[in-house]
């Protein structure tokens, strides 16, 4: 049988479970050690045939009681499959492309030598590294690993789907409507690596106020989503975190000026004595646009001259002494052109 290692199809076959299952374990953070956590629980056994090759799978044991149960699904890339990281627990470092497949085909090795050591002579280290070599060029096999990630989004999605239901139908669970962004975060991450843009909008249905969403989170989202390369998804992401957060930084700058206008128009009032001040009147149309409310300071209304919106928004920084469009609307201005 040890020659039957240098033949590819022979070893997919063997792996054909595991590297599903270690897709898995790297979705769900099971306790394997090509990550690095609790690997005390990770086992090993065979399913034997007669006619066809023994097929290898995880046995897991929680020898010590530290496994903390399962985590939201992060579905790895093809590249972080093969290395076997996981960008949250950052252990990347010092791994090379293929570290993961290589723990994976050393981890098997080792317990086919652990099975035939009575037959291998005491003390000779080659049987291990010999075998893995064999081993490792059969399991970098991008359509062989891309089955494994297709199951494994599957599986995660499924989970994904059961649990944001479970927030959905309890809300308790949300505050004030929006999740905390924290866990917003976490879930949009996870949602993003299933390549399901349902799921993806589910997620944001739970968190609809970005205000409290920075401009580095969003950035950090979406250079996320382009690791995955699942066009629907980037751009479901780019139109709803661009165009929300550009509707709540119009209404926040809005909602700005009236309130120092109204301050303003108190100030003009009081100005007037008695009965005359209810000379002093307001053009504004507070419920109008922003954009609308500019065109007014500006000059470019209807009703009034719009000297006390211009005032306002000069003293804001928001329009220079020709009436331009400055400081803070500047972010804004292709929307009040």
């Amino acid at each position: 049988m040890r020659e039957q290692f240098k033949i590819a199809a022979f070893v997919q076959e063997m792996f054909k479970k595991i590297i599903n299952e270690f897709a898995l374990a790297m979705t769900f953070l099971l306790p394997i050690g090509a990550l690095q956590s609790n690997d005390d629980s990770e086992h090993f056994c065979f399913e034997v045939s007669e006619k066809k090759p023994p097929v290898a799978r995880y046995m897991f044991w929680d020898v010590v009681s530290d496994f903390g149960g399962l985590e939201l699904p992060v579905i790895p890339t093809l590249d972080d499959l093969k290395a076997g990281y996981r960008d949250d627990l950052s252990n990347r470092s010092k791994r090379g492309s293929q570290h993961g497949l290589l723990l994976l085909a050393n981890a098997v090795a080792c317990a086919i030598y652990e099975m035939n050591c009575s037959q291998i002579p005491e003390g000779d280290l080659t049987f291990v590294r010999e075998l893995e070599n064999d081993i490792l060029p059969a399991l970098n096999n991008d359509t062989f690993l891309n089955q494994a990630l297709d199951q494994a989004r599957i599986v995660g999605s499924k989970f994904l789907d059961e649990f944001l239901g479970q927030i959905e139908q309890t809300s308790n669970a949300i505050d004030n409507g929006d999740l905390p962004l924290e866990f917003f975060i976490h879930l949009m991450r996870s949602a993003i690596t299933t390549a399901n843009v349902t799921l993806v909008q589910r997620v944001a249905r739970l968190h609809t106020n970005l205000t409290d969403v920075s401009q580095k989170s969003i950035i950090d989202i979406m250079d996320f989503a382009k690791k995955y390369n699942n066009q629907p998804v980037n751009e479901y992401l780019e139109t709803h975190f661009a165009a929300e957060k550009l509707r709540q930084d119009l209404e926040k700058l809005k909602s700005k000026f009236l309130s120092a206008y109204d301050k303003q128009f108190a100030a003009d009032q009081s100005a007037w004595c008695g009965l005359y001040s209810f000379f002093a009147t307001s053009y504004v149309n507070r419920e109008g646009s922003l954009k609308e409310l500019v065109r007014h300071a500006q000059g470019h209304s209807a009703k009034g001259s719009g000297a006390r919106s211009r005032m306002v928004m000069r003293e804001l920084g928001w329009l220079n002494e020709n009436n331009e469009i400055s400081g803070d609307l500047s972010s804004v201005s292709p929307q009040l052109g």
